[in-house]
């Protein structure tokens, strides 16, 4: 199984993604998004921050496609508010850790997905191989891949070794950049400032593949790994039981 990682920043939350199709399925995606791109005459990276104007039609279409080339392909993604100025103020006296650091609550908040989307896949009978595939964003990445690793290989609730277990490059990787699209749409509906009509398309074209079940709907139990083409969860410290996450 391929789980593709990318996280969308947006004004005082952030939201992390997960694409997860088996293996069997990856290289046809791959494909997919390359005959798209040369159709679409789309020669640069794809980027939720780039979808305006024809470029918001043509990223559309190639979302399309991507979920269309298999039906086993779902997406996933935990949204959670920013520390606040005082909040961190106080933290940074309580925790000289850097517990708090915002790049370390997002590593906490991604390894949380992932072993999320791998007890589900495992619930719905896929026990083979995984590889795990985040976008870089510094230079610590595999690092901080390694040590998810890791500790997924000890975590009682999955207890896998995946087969690999870094970063990759989104310029070179079709599905980083499906990822990054899907969690930028999600991301940008916490947003009330955000009223970029272009992308409008592509929310509804998300929301039509998943069966019009909005993009952030978080429901009250976690729902099984294909009860939905895109799951959400809207995480709370103080009841993330409740919002879909695995203990």
């Amino acid at each position: 199984m391929f789980l593709v990682i990318d996280e969308s920043k947006s004004g005082s939350s952030t939201t992390v993604g997960c694409l997860c199709l088996p293996d069997s399925d990856f290289a046809k995606a791959e494909a997919m998004v390359l005959d798209a791109r040369i159709r679409e005459r789309c020669w640069g990276e794809i980027k939720w921050q780039d979808a305006r104007g024809d470029y918001a039609s043509k990223y559309t279409r190639i979302l399309a496609d991507y979920f269309n080339c298999s039906d086993r392909v779902t997406f996933h993604s935990l949204t959670y508010k920013k520390l606040g100025s005082q909040a961190k103020s106080r933290l940074k006296r309580l925790f000289p850790d850097r517990s708090w650091d915002e790049e370390r609550v997002l590593d906490r908040r991604t390894y949380q997905l992932i072993r999320t989307v791998i007890w589900k896949c495992r619930q719905a009978g896929y026990d083979s191989n995984y590889y795990i595939i985040g976008d870089r964003r510094g230079s610590d990445d595999n690092s901080v891949y390694r040590t998810i690793g890791d500790l997924l290989a000890k975590d009682s609730k999955v207890r896998i070794k995946p087969q690999f277990c870094s970063t990759g490059t989104s310029a070179v990787l079709g599905s980083l950049q499906i990822a990054d699209l899907c969690a930028g749409a999600i991301a940008s509906c916490y947003e009330a400032s955000y009223h970029q009509l272009d992308t409008q398309q592509i929310k509804a074209k998300l929301i039509e593949i998943n069966k019009n079940v909005e993009l952030t709907y978080s429901p009250s139990r976690l729902p099984k790994l294909h009860d939905h083409r895109l799951h959400h969860w809207l995480f709370d410290e103080t009841r993330s039981r409740f919002y879909g996450l695995i203990k």
